[in-house]
């Protein structure tokens, strides 16, 4: 079994778990793009969830790189264990912002009728 450390789920870093539990398969740079943020948000992210057993990584393979493009990339993965926990912790955000729209639209006022 894969030990998975408590981390702080900022907005930020549940961004990056969304993106990495849709993707399955991910580069550092498409997670910056896929949730605009700032490349020095994203790598610092990924590296505190791959310490912390969330994140599994590995480089492209040498023969796989584009010369055209440039530098190998780093591919990353939400760990079994964190992908079926990113599951439900993505499921009770949508529901808590689902009830939370319900009651905004409660409280908006009715056309026509004075308080």
């Amino acid at each position: 079994m894969v030990y998975m450390e408590d981390i702080r789920l900022t907005s930020t870093t549940v961004l990056v778990l969304q993106v990495l539990y849709e993707q399955h398969v991910v580069y550092g740079l498409q997670v910056a793009r896929d949730t605009k943020l700032m490349t020095g948000t994203v790598y610092p992210i990924l590296t505190r969830l791959e310490r912390a057993g969330w994140v599994a990584s590995e480089w492209e393979a040498g023969d796989d790189a584009d010369d055209d493009r440039g530098a190998r990339r780093r591919f990353y993965r939400l760990t079994p264990p964190a992908r079926e926990h990113v599951s439900e912790l993505l499921a009770k955000r949508t529901r808590e912002q689902e009830r939370a729209q319900e009651r905004a639209a409660r409280l908006r006022p009715i056309p026509g009728v004075q308080p």
